[in-house]
């Protein structure tokens, strides 16, 4: 009771409220604690081992550097990183109590879906102009329309799976709904982390249909379909358009080196200069977690004093993080994290695991997934959820 109390809790506060989410963590941890011996679990799994050395990578870079600061490092919310994959290594679901998660999981979505569409329609006109300036639909999990659209593409095709397994038509009917719902949310929301999932996704589905030899016809057109839809969203979805617009200018804007303030994909890149000068001052030992802020400013007063403050962001890269943070071993550290599914060839024979995990592990080129307490519960719970169900760690009927 302990456990699914913990995440309805995470679920309930993701949506709407960081002190319930905060609670759900608080319950997933007394879990983790009343378990026999539960730390002699990480030694049963090498994926989740990996997790436990994120944190204390950031640990050792913050008291090698910055002792005297050690309080302000990040160690201590990146402590998630390890202890939802231990929760649901250690919980080992049954399969009707995951059906469980999952319908809580699609409900919460398809609510922030309503959410967002009666924003729309409360000024339509106002919500599509708004695209001309980068802005998109409100959503719920505290504004925060990456991890949302993240988790929405994700969603789907944890759908399509239990889709295929499900045997009763009114449920197949239900999955089938709620995929296309999704779907063409997230191309009126036009997140571009969304949107690569989903299409990530799509095309390594349609690889192992493909190479399994069956229905080579429908793959083909399917095929298609997912090329042809970007440009029938582009002609037909306001939104799509406007913010593919956008893109093209912000990032021309950019690249042109003009002194523009206010972009949203501009400011990436300038935190990606930010961020690579940084690391060429410390390659190997990096300069420590704690400063990576304080820098990144000092860096855009020389050099980009144009910037607005709202618009003085981290390095909008995890593995930039990590390379800045802790050098080039912490750097490895987060790659070999990356790279242990890759060696799990059990992980690969549905494209299940594979069609999720890909495009995460991509986003993390230009997402700082790992810099916030919710954006970390996408990939601690989620991606590992994935997994374990993949190596039937979870969701076996007892």
């Amino acid at each position: 009771m302990l456990a699914i109390t913990g995440v309805f809790l995470l679920l309930f506060g993701f949506f709407f409220n960081r002190v319930v989410f905060n609670i759900g963590v608080f319950f997933t941890a007394l879990f983790i604690i009343f378990q026999r011996a539960w730390y002699k679990s990480l030694l049963e799994d090498k994926y989740l081992l990996s997790f436990a050395f994120l944190p204390i990578v950031v640990l050792l870079a913050d008291l090698f550097h910055s002792p005297e600061s050690i309080l302000k490092t990040t160690f201590f919310n990146k402590l998630m990183l390890l202890e939802m994959p231990l929760f649901i290594y250690l919980w080992k679901p049954s399969a009707q109590m995951v059906k469980l998660v999952h319908y809580c999981l699609y409900i919460f979505l398809l609510i922030n879906t309503a959410y967002s569409l009666f924003t729309y329609l409360d000024d339509p006109a106002l919500v599509v102009k708004n695209y001309e300036f980068a802005k998109v639909l409100s959503v719920l999990s505290f504004r925060d329309h990456i991890r949302i659209s993240w988790l929405a593409a994700l969603s789907v095709v944890l759908a399509f799976f239990d889709f295929r397994q499900s045997k009763e038509k009114l449920t197949r009917a239900f999955f089938l709904s709620y995929m296309i719902i999704q779907v063409a949310y997230l191309h009126i929301l036009s997140a571009k982390t969304g949107l690569l999932c989903l299409y990530v996704s799509a095309l390594i589905l349609l690889f192992y249909t493909l190479f399994s030899g069956k229905n080579k016809w429908a793959s083909w057109l399917i095929l298609a379909g997912i090329c042809l839809a970007p440009i029938v969203a582009y002609k037909t979805i306001p939104s799509f358009y406007y913010r593919v617009n956008y893109i093209r200018w912000d990032v021309g804007t950019a690249l042109s080196g003009a002194e523009q303030p206010g972009l949203s994909d501009g400011a990436r890149i300038y935190s990606l200069q930010a961020g690579m000068e940084q690391f060429k001052d410390s390659p190997f030992l990096g300069s420590g977690f704690i400063g990576i802020k304080k820098t990144t400013d000092a860096w855009y007063a020389e050099h980009k004093s144009f910037i607005i403050d709202a618009q003085k962001i981290l390095p909008s890269s995890e593995l930039l993080i990590f390379a800045i943070g802790g050098g080039i071993l912490a750097l490895i550290v987060l790659l070999v994290h990356f790279a242990i599914p890759f060696f799990s060839f059990d992980l690969w024979k549905n494209g299940f695991f594979s069609s999720i995990y890909i495009p995460a592990v991509l986003t993390f080129s230009y997402e700082t997934h790992f810099e916030g307490q919710t954006t970390l519960f996408v990939y601690a719970f989620w991606v590992f959820w994935i997994y374990a169900l993949n190596k039937k760690y979870i969701g076996v009927f007892r």
